[in-house]
């Protein structure tokens, strides 16, 4: 709010000069048009300050300074001064449509810079506990009083009402998604205005449009609360991200699709939730890099983000994708390359232990935890595989994603100087009972491990027993000497 506040002095006089404007016998009908137009001229002339509102594209958590709470309080005084002297006009001109269209525009795009909610998940699915925080950045109070916070589901027909009428916008509860655990109050602590809702629960899901499908079907959540400003109770929310209502754990991946489109490629309209229908095979990409970094909490490595791009053109016309054909389309095992690249973000998410899974298991030796230990190459094709072994000795290994099987990794082993080994996939439910390095201490006696995440060739031992989970079982090797033609691959020489 740097560049609003630039303009506390011109907002002060703004709503000096509407005090002026009283309607009386004396004042006609006219004349108050004529006299509002000139002052909403003057307001719109304000153009840097009006863009940062309207805009509303910088995230910033930290509390208003007392500089910029002033120039809040004087364009929300601003704000009801104009709405209220122009409802005053009883036949209303185009013109003062306009200008009321405009001033509640802008008043909903100010409250997006002063209050924020953040959630902990976008899916929101029956019968389970989530979080979320609903932050008010306006702390100019002397004595502030903790108000509750009410949360609300609402659809985006609700938000355009919310946007047209704001002040008078009222929520029919009677009709709408049941939430539980639902009012907080907002209080000041740490220096921070906080509401924190650490239950809610979404106990009855509603449609609000059964022409698309319920998994396509984005909502919000409505953060409200009347503080005082100005000396009179004002109204404040915030909106959260969009999110999808489910019933079942199997909508949970389609839910997903949905929000991640969202999230990454939104079409700015004022039509609430609108998306672009097709993007370029390089955002698309970039998107999914980008998702599947903050998941697993590990950089994919440039053979991965090649690999992606190499799946996309699969699915691109002329370098351009549409989330259909994206989501829908079958890649493997009648699998969309999204249910398999989702399921595998999943998978490698980092895992929070509770306290006697710690006592009992003080070491993490998932997957993930190999994952984000460098050690596995991930997302590549058989082929690729093989090429990357081709220039290193034999008795060297490396640990990629199964294209085929959901959450499985096999080794890709190589076993002569002109032949490459590329093992049968471990069985997840393996993994999970034992670890990912017992399975390959137990199918192999490749000395050496390749990762490119590493830059080097390490050796087994050193790096992959500390992710045994005891006791190691008896090694059962394969008879190289027997493979058949699946899984037996020449190097490129």
């Amino acid at each position: 709010m740097d560049g609003i506040s630039a303009f506390a002095a011109e907002v002060k006089q703004l709503n000096s000069d509407l005090q002026k404007l009283k309607v009386t016998p004396e004042l006609s009908q006219n004349q108050l048009h004529f006299q509002i137009n000139k002052i909403f001229v003057r307001y719109c002339t304000l153009t840097p300050f009006v863009e940062e509102y309207r805009n509303c594209q910088s995230r910033n958590d930290t509390n208003l300074t007392s500089q910029q709470c002033c120039t809040f309080k004087l364009l929300i005084q601003f704000f009801n001064s104009i709405l209220y002297l122009s409802n005053q006009i009883k036949s209303i001109p185009i013109s003062i449509h306009q200008i009321r269209t405009r001033i509640t525009t802008d008043k909903y795009n100010l409250m997006k810079l002063v209050c924020h909610a953040d959630l902990s998940t976008q899916v929101l699915k029956k019968g389970i506990y989530f979080k979320a925080d609903f932050r008010c950045l306006y702390t100019d109070e002397l004595h502030m009083s903790e108000p509750n916070v009410y949360c609300h589901i609402i659809s985006g027909n609700q938000i355009k009402e919310l946007q047209e009428k704001l002040d008078s916008f009222q929520i029919n509860t009677e009709t709408a998604p049941v939430l539980e655990n639902c009012i907080r109050i907002l209080a000041y602590k740490d220096d921070k205005r906080l509401a924190t809702f650490n239950n809610l629960k979404l106990l009855k899901t509603k449609r609000f449009d059964n022409c698309i499908s319920v998994l396509e079907e984005k909502c919000a959540l409505l953060f409200h609360v009347k503080i005082l400003i100005n000396n009179q109770l004002e109204c404040i929310w915030a909106l959260s991200k969009p999110v999808v209502q489910i019933t079942h754990t199997n909508q949970e991946r389609l839910a997903e699709a949905t929000i991640f489109w969202m999230n990454y490629f939104p079409y700015e309209t004022d039509e609430p939730f609108t998306v672009q229908q097709t993007v370029s095979r390089d955002a698309l990409k970039a998107a999914l890099v980008h998702e599947f970094n903050i998941r697993t909490n590990f950089l994919l490595h440039a053979v991965n983000i090649e690999y992606i791009g190499e799946i996309l053109l699969k699915f691109a016309e002329e370098e351009w994708i549409t989330s259909e054909k994206f989501f829908k389309t079958h890649w493997k095992q009648e699998r969309s390359f999204w249910e398999w690249f989702y399921s595998l973000m999943r998978f490698l998410q980092p895992r929070l232990n509770n306290s006697n899974e710690e006592h009992n298991n003080p070491k993490d030796v998932s997957v993930s935890a190999i994952w984000k230990a460098g050690l596995i190459v991930g997302l590549i094709d058989r082929q690729r595989a093989v090429d990357l072994l081709e220039n290193y000795s034999v008795g060297t290994f490396l640990i990629r994603f199964s294209e085929t099987n959901l959450n499985s990794l096999n080794i890709v082993e190589k076993v002569s100087d002109t032949s490459v080994y590329i093992h049968p996939p471990f069985d997840p439910q393996l993994i999970e009972a034992t670890s990912l390095a017992n399975c390959i201490y137990n199918s192999s006696r490749a000395p050496f491990l390749y990762s490119p995440h590493k830059g080097e060739v390490l050796n087994r031992d050193e790096v992959l027993q500390e992710f045994i989970r005891p006791p190691l079982s008896a090694a059962n090797y394969p008879e190289l000497s027997l493979l058949s033609n699946q899984y037996y691959r020449p190097c490129n020489s």
